[in-house]
């Protein structure tokens, strides 16, 4: 249908397009209002990784903005977009689209390290592993997801990275990730977004109706035809927004 497909990716125009068969788009909902910036989802993203010292695959922003006084939050980390700019400038197709679920992945065997998709990410989420890593990372060796790739844990030397959304807890069937699992406040929900009945889209709508309809929800640049997969609940930053001193230091967690 003019149309051509890449590595089971469609791609129409522009746009990226998932196969007809499989319409499936993990993400989040982020309750931005609940955050209070203690960052244990940022601690066990690394410890979970085995990331390199300073590589941070969550980022927790605070700030100041013209709409509020007291300090805001805003989680950044990988999108998944549905339409995914880092995977139609990757020149080996190590940056990918899986199929069943929409996690968008990085094939470690395949990257050559050529940054393309750190340049072209309009949300900073890309890393690349400049050295050999720090730290002993078991999924090198033992762990790939259920096709057989190696996409978990931090990236070997000259290699991109960036937040997976743990396929590894996808694949055998936890359906969860380790950041949401220890947020004392119930920020992060994760699931199908296009599933009106999964866990995020049910705690959205309630959410909804607790406000009587009265609620800030945004995603992150969306203009820029991303179609990007975490959904924000709180207030979306201005251009007067200015960072401030968040209330627990990346220090105090050793990182």
């Amino acid at each position: 249908s003019g149309g051509k497909n890449y590595g089971g990716l469609l791609l129409k125009g522009n746009e990226v397009q998932p196969p007809a068969a499989t319409r499936v788009q993990m993400g989040w909902v982020v309750d931005l209002e609940a955050c209070d910036g203690c960052l244990s989802c940022v601690y066990a993203c690394q410890s979970h990784n085995v990331n390199s010292t300073g590589v941070l695959w969550i980022y927790v922003l605070a700030f100041k903005d013209i709409k509020r006084e007291e300090p805001n939050f805003l989680i950044r980390t990988c999108q998944h977009c549905g339409n995914p700019p880092c995977v139609k400038v990757c020149p080996v197709r190590a940056r990918h689209k899986r199929d069943k679920d929409g996690l968008v992945l990085t094939d470690y065997s395949l990257c050559i390290g050529c940054r393309y998709c750190l340049v072209t990410c309009p949300y900073g989420a890309n890393y690349f592993q400049w050295n050999m890593p720090d730290k002993k990372n078991v999924y090198h060796e033992t762990l790939t997801d259920y096709r057989g790739k190696w996409v978990i844990g931090n990236p070997p030397k000259g290699c991109m990275g960036k937040c997976t959304f743990c396929p590894d807890r996808q694949d055998d069937g936890r359906k969860n990730m380790v950041c949401a699992l220890v947020c004392p406040k119930n920020v992060i929900h994760f699931g199908d977004i296009n599933d009106s009945n999964s866990e995020p889209m049910r705690f959205l709508e309630q959410r909804k109706k607790d406000t009587g309809g009265n609620l800030s929800v945004f995603r992150l640049l969306e203009n820029q035809g991303t179609k990007p997969s975490v959904i924000f609940i709180g207030q979306q930053p201005t251009r007067a927004a200015v960072p401030v001193d968040r209330p627990v230091k990346y220090s105090d967690w050793g990182l």
